[in-house]
C-alpha cells in the first residue's frame, strides 16, 4: 500500500505518518524506507503511533518506546516508567480541568440562584 492510500484508507494524518517512518519505521526496516510501501504490521504500527500521540507522547519518545519494546522484556520497567509518567501528567492535567468545572458550577449556581430572588 502506498502512502497516499493508506492516509485516505485509514485517515492517518500526514504528521503521524511522518512520525512512524522517522522513529519506528527505521527500527523494523533496517534503516531504509524504500518507496515507502506499507504492509498490515506497519498499519499496525502506525495505529499504536497515533494512540501514543493521543496520550501526549512526543515525537522522540514514541521512537524510544518502540524501541525499548523491541528490545524485549528487559526493558519493561522503562516502559512502564514511561506509561506512568504520562498518566500522571493526565491526571494532573483531569484535576485541573475538575478544579475549573467547579468553579464554573458555583458561577452557574450563583446566576440561578439571583434569577431565582428576582
Amino acid at each position: 500500500m502506498t502512502e497516499e492510500e493508506i492516509r485516505k484508507r485509514y485517515q492517518i494524518p500526514k504528521a503521524a505518518l511522518a512520525v512512524y517512518d522517522n522513529q519506528v519505521r527505521t527500527l523494523f526496516n533496517g534503516g531504509g524506507m524504500g518507496d515507502r510501501e506499507y504492509d498490515d504490521r506497519d498499519v499496525e504500527r502506525i495505529g499504536m503511533v497515533m494512540t501514543y500521540r493521543r496520550m501526549g507522547f512526543e515525537d522522540g519518545e514514541i521512537g524510544t518506546f518502540f524501541r525499548l519494546e523491541q528490545e524485549g522484556e528487559a526493558t519493561r520497567e522503562q516502559r512502564l516508567h514511561m506509561l506512568r509518567k504520562h498518566r500522571l501528567r493526565i491526571l494532573d492535567e483531569i484535576h485541573k480541568r475538575e478544579k475549573i468545572l467547579g468553579e464554573l458550577d458555583f458561577l452557574r449556581h450563583e446566576l440561578v440562584g439571583a434569577a431565582d430572588r428576582q
